[in-house]
């Protein structure tokens, strides 16, 4: 399940501590939502105010969870529909505030098996014709997933990198960005979220989801519909001439 949420929070604060940020919302999702971590896969992370690609896994073919992929989506459409906020760890509730989800589709995907979060961010492709502020340049630290170049490392966009202390408009991070910029030029061939392809993608075997959330959840606000600013332009103008030919 392919699923992108805005949130209300400065994108600035969270793009210098990415990976630390992206760990903290991979692990307050899956125990908001009572699965595994290792089920929650953030694919990029960019500005508008903060917004987050990510993915539900379902677990491994034979294995039967507690809570499938789709139904952990329902429950964090519930969550956010109801502002139910006080079941996400303390370190994300004030991202997940006011938060919402965007999009939403069911995909097959093949997923390399035996991934870790302790293993090495797998090296973003550079950003073709995308250059670092003047009197700087970019170093690599490829053992924190970071190549010397302008490129969508660790899953953030805009295009940046991290640079030498000499530079004069270096910004200040932490980890692998202690010091790093944004690079300016250049144009994506793909967004951010597309770069990643954990095992080289899959195929779409619904489109995006548009009904109301499962009956099953146990959540109490399973009852509750997707609002109608979610539903695309395009399919509430056909429902709406569809409900004028019954008449």
């Amino acid at each position: 399940m392919e699923m992108q949420v805005r949130m209300d929070s400065d994108f600035d604060a969270v793009a210098g501590n990415i990976a630390t940020f992206s760990t903290t919302f991979r692990s307050g999702l899956a125990s908001a939502l009572l699965i595994e971590e290792e089920r929650v896969d953030v694919v990029g992370i960019s500005r508008g105010s903060v917004i987050v690609d990510f993915r539900i896994l379902d677990p491994p073919k034979g294995q039967t969870p507690a809570r499938y992929a789709h139904e952990a989506a329902d429950r964090l459409e519930n969550l956010l529909i109801s502002s139910t906020i006080v079941v996400f760890p303390t370190s994300l509730q004030a991202y997940m505030k006011g938060a919402t989800v965007e999009a939403r589709s069911a995909k097959w995907l093949t997923i390399e098996t035996g991934s870790s979060p302790d293993l090495v961010p797998p090296l973003a492709p550079l950003v073709e014709g995308a250059k670092p502020p003047q009197g700087c340049a970019c170093v690599a630290a490829e053992d924190q997933g970071v190549i010397a170049g302008c490129a969508y490392h660790l899953g953030l966009s805009p295009a940046w990198c991290k640079v030498h202390e000499t530079c004069p408009t270096a910004m200040k991070g932490t980890g692998v960005q202690s010091l790093w910029v944004y690079c300016s030029g250049g144009e994506p061939t793909k967004k951010p979220a597309e770069e990643k392809q954990a095992g080289g993608g899959g195929n779409a075997v619904e489109p995006p989801s548009l009904r109301p959330p499962s009956a099953s959840l146990s959540s109490p606000f399973a009852a509750t519909l997707r609002p109608p600013w979610l539903l695309p332009a395009a399919l509430a103008a056909a429902s709406a001439s569809l409900a004028t030919a019954c008449k």
